[in-house]
């Protein structure tokens, strides 16, 4: 079960990672004064000042190259990918959306991400680079927690493997603690912050938003909902009332004028989000099809 499966490792990840994180800052503080620890390299330069073998320096430099060509690996990896799915909804050029024919992997976001990446990490010094990182994933993390609480609110129905707990507490707390260690960043980080940012705003304001194609899936499902196929499809989820048989039933197929109407992208045999459970979903599309009530049928 990934829809479930997927946020509880990455929330035990977390928290794994805090609880390392606050050990090797106690070791630390233990170690030497924290003042002293305000450099780039904090665990080889408190090392050093005790006079620890350099056999462990060396592991630890070894150990901090290794986790950052990691994090640099997997960040190429995923970004590429993102950009494949903002291109699959409409958000961005089809040209981010194109597979290589034999490595079936996004080749031209790959190509894109990997060039801008290498110019950024060039020209760019260190300190602004690092801050401008802090500054972006704190907005992303920022608008991820927003975002439940929108979804919680304009969706409540839809289904969810995996569900939030305390909303809207948890969100808004996550909201506030990010804000809070924005404000802490230098005046001029949040600059170029909003510098980067006003042109890819105004870019989805002006394109993005209105070339989405999920947004016109929910406007039409909500332009669909008082019609009779909505009604049809809504009465194949109300099961018949103990001891009463149902109707006649008859396939899709049988009704041309309703069929006519449907559309592979929303097609109610197709879409997951019109069925109570994935395994009703697997049941209608891959073993009983789903079926409308003949009309001028008897019904319960």
């Amino acid at each position: 079960q990934p829809a479930r499966d997927m946020p509880i490792a990455l929330l035990s990840t977390l928290a794994l990672c805090t609880v390392l994180y606050v050990t090797v800052t106690i070791v630390l503080t233990g170690l030497v004064k924290y003042t002293e620890l305000g450099v780039d390299d904090p665990v080889p330069h408190a090392l050093h000042l005790i006079d620890a073998p350099p056999v462990i320096r060396y592991l630890v430099d070894i150990g901090a190259i290794s986790g950052l060509t990691s994090v640099c690996l997997v960040s190429l990896m995923s970004v590429p990918r993102l950009l494949y799915s903002l291109s699959n909804d409409g958000l961005l050029p089809k040209v981010f959306g194109e597979i290589h024919e034999r490595y079936k992997t996004p080749v031209t976001s790959t190509i894109v991400c990997g060039a801008v990446a290498t110019l950024i990490g060039g020209l760019l010094p260190l300190d602004v680079l690092g801050e401008l990182v802090s500054v972006g994933t704190l907005m992303a993390f920022m608008m991820v927690c927003y975002s439940v609480i929108a979804f919680r609110k304009r969706h409540p129905d839809y289904p969810r493997p995996f569900t939030v707990p305390l909303v809207p507490y948890f969100p808004l707390a996550g909201i506030a603690l990010c804000g809070m260690q924005m404000v802490l960043l230098p005046v001029r980080t949040l600059v170029y912050y909003l510098l980067l940012q006003s042109p890819m705003l105004g870019y989805y304001l002006l394109y993005g938003r209105h070339s989405s194609v999920a947004k016109h899936k929910i406007e039409l499902r909500k332009s669909r909902a008082g019609s009779p196929i909505a009604s049809r499809t809504a009465s194949l989820r109300s099961p018949s009332p103990k001891g009463v048989a149902p109707g006649p039933t008859a396939p899709l197929s049988s009704f041309p004028n309703v069929a006519s109407q449907l559309d592979d992208s929303d097609n109610p045999l197709d879409d997951f989000t019109d069925y109570d459970s994935e395994e009703d979903y697997k049941h209608a599309k891959y073993g009983l099809r789903r079926t409308l009530p003949i009309e001028g049928s008897p019904r319960p």
